[in-house]
């Protein structure tokens, strides 16, 4: 017997413990078998984490607690790379990266592109398209960067989850994801890799839907799923840590891996491709 549609989506690995989903499911599953789990759809202007998902996956946690975390995020950055610097980073991203891709693209943040490029260049090779001589920060001090982030980021997660009684989440049920707008949907076991030094992912479903749901013409939506630990070592910055940054998109921006990772298509749910992000068989074997 084939499963009913809001089931198949709900018992997905990315989805089993929001409780935003779950409420989305309940409604659901009083409708026909057929009735999909509805989807968060894409509207012009500012995006941002639905205030049904805030409340449901306490993810106002990170909000509520954003005045301390930009606090010991910023005084440790400044110990790190200077106070000037420190500003000029934070204002970055604060202000050109968060505006429009446009702006992303541009001049105003040229500094931290050829930061990443220069430490990527440095460990597997990756071209330089950036003038080297824009970096911000060298390869030592962008990874000082990534271990702060990290180290408040990865607290910052063990104390939600405490907050709101939830396991451990190094079962897998924690995500970072990312929504997507394709020409065409990935096949099982494509070899991803991030095209852009710096990417947009988010703890937050919703606003991940959100941007895969962007009304563009012929194209599919996907949305990417990875799991916390995936990330280790790649997230540079988390919005409520930046001072000066709106954070309700609960925004985490991530460096390329230094290699392709495999995509594992889960199936077209609510029109949307769904995919997990797998581990390198070298983390998996760290990981034992």
């Amino acid at each position: 017997m084939r499963l009913p549609k809001a089931l198949r989506t709900k018992t997905l690995p990315q989805y089993l413990d929001s409780e935003d989903v779950m409420a989305r499911f309940l409604e659901a599953a009083h409708g026909p078998v057929a009735t999909e789990i509805a989807d968060t759809p894409y509207s012009p202007g500012e995006r941002s984490v639905r205030t049904s998902e805030l409340e449901r996956d306490g993810l106002d946690h990170f909000l509520g607690q954003q005045a301390n975390s930009r606090n010991e995020f910023g005084q440790e950055l400044e110990a790190l790379i200077g106070v000037e610097r420190a500003r000029q980073f934070c204002g970055i991203l604060s202000e050109a990266w968060y505006d429009s891709g446009k702006r992303r693209k541009g001049d105003e943040v040229a500094p931290i592109r050829a930061s990443i490029e220069g430490y990527l260049y440095r460990i597997c090779g990756r071209p330089l398209t950036e003038d080297a001589s824009r970096a911000l920060v060298d390869p030592a001090e962008l990874v000082a960067i990534l271990s702060l982030t990290w180290r408040l980021l990865e607290t910052a997660v063990e104390d939600w989850l405490e907050k709101h009684g939830r396991d451990g989440y190094a079962s897998g049920n924690v995500f970072f994801r990312r929504g997507l707008v394709l020409p065409d949907l990935f096949k099982d076991d494509h070899a991803y890799a991030e095209l852009s030094v710096l990417s947009s992912y988010t703890l937050s479903v919703t606003l991940a839907e959100q941007f895969a749901n962007t009304d563009r013409k012929d194209n599919k939506s996907a949305l990417v799923h990875a799991d916390f630990y995936l990330m280790r070592g790649r997230v540079l910055f988390f919005s409520p840590f930046v001072p000066g940054m709106r954070s309700f998109q609960l925004e985490a921006g991530v460096i390329p891996a230094e290699r392709s990772q495999r995509l594992s298509f889960m199936g077209v749910h609510r029109g949307v491709g769904e995919y997990l992000l797998d581990y390198p068989e070298e983390v998996l074997d760290d990981l034992e």
